[in-house]
């Protein structure tokens, strides 16, 4: 009990309880009353309560589970108005009795909202888990949705069976984009994969157009842990469901065969197809090495690069 200059001193930690407090739901819990006296000879006497009175069986100050919490999480991050919320959740009531979740009140549901960090428009959960899940699902709520196809993981996808339970699968497009799509994709389509960004091994691929600027327009998105041809096949077959077949003249991609191979199963041949030219000089000097001496090395990788380079097509044929 550490010394005290004041004889017979006493100290009540004790946290009051007020009865608008919604225990249930916040991030703070009641604590028992603890009552210590000291007496002028150092001898403390210690009265305490260990439970809270009156509430140990309480159904309403029972906590809500964590699917219940997610599942309401969700609808706030929808932005369904908080009466419609508690209409659905009290009309829920059953035969099976009544639950924690069917006393559900405003400040309740406005707890569940900061601790799951709703108030913020970007980062919605510091769980980036659930706060994808949740940005997916406001998205599909929302007046103009741009989810093609979601598939977490941990779940399984009745429309793709050969999906995995690991796999993640995230397919998006805007109603814009849709239209800027389908007016420029007769001229060419751009397919760009970026992987080794971030700690899950999740790859980004980017459907692109060239727009009416000659500049490239990112048309939709593809986030998984796998790129084979099967889940590039998903990413075609979603977008021409969207927006319709799309019969590019010229189709262009890194060198792996998947993205050519995957575009083939689902918008056909295309008239032309041309590798990224960053890729063919990445391949390039990865072939150059075979070649003995760095000054013949040189020499080649300038004369093919400049090749490379050459618009006019009377000096690139002579």
């Amino acid at each position: 009990c550490g010394d005290n200059s004041n004889p017979d001193s006493v100290m009540n930690d004790v946290v009051p309880c007020s009865n608008d407090f919604s225990v249930a739901e916040s991030d703070f819990f009641m604590y028992a009353a603890l009552k210590v006296t000291e007496h002028t000879d150092g001898e403390c006497i210690v009265s305490y309560q260990k439970v809270h009175v009156g509430h140990q069986n309480d159904l309403g100050h029972l906590f809500l589970t964590a699917d219940e919490r997610k599942n309401i999480a969700s609808k706030l991050a929808a932005k369904i108005p908080l009466d419609n919320i508690l209409d659905e959740i009290r009309n829920s009531i059953s035969d099976a009795g009544f639950q924690r979740v069917h006393l559900l009140t405003k400040k309740d549901l406005h707890n569940i909202e900061k601790s799951f960090n709703l108030s913020s428009n970007s980062v919605k959960h510091e769980n980036d888990g659930v706060s994808v899940d949740m940005w997916v699902r406001e998205m599909q709520n929302s007046e103009n949705p741009c989810i093609l196809l979601y598939k977490t993981q941990g779940s399984t996808c009745t429309q793709y069976s050969f999906l995995k339970e690991n796999d993640f699968v995230l397919i998006i497009m805007t109603e814009a984009q849709g239209e800027i799509l389908k007016k420029f994709s007769s001229d060419c389509i751009y397919i760009d994969g970026t992987h080794g960004v971030n700690g899950y091994g999740f790859e980004l691929v980017t459907l692109l157009t060239i727009d009416d600027l000659r500049q490239g327009f990112p048309c939709a998105f593809l986030i998984s842990n796998r790129c084979d041809q099967p889940v590039l096949s998903i990413f075609f077959s979603c977008i021409k469901q969207k927006i319709g077949q799309l019969k590019p003249q010229i189709f262009m991609s890194d060198m792996a065969e998947s993205f050519f191979n995957a575009w083939k199963s689902e918008m056909g041949v295309p008239q032309k197809r041309l590798f990224c030219a960053w890729h063919i000089n990445r391949a390039w000097r990865k072939f150059f090495k075979k070649i003995k001496g760095a000054e013949k090395q040189a020499k080649t990788y300038k004369i093919i690069r400049s090749l490379l380079e050459e618009r006019d097509i009377y000096t690139f044929q002579h």
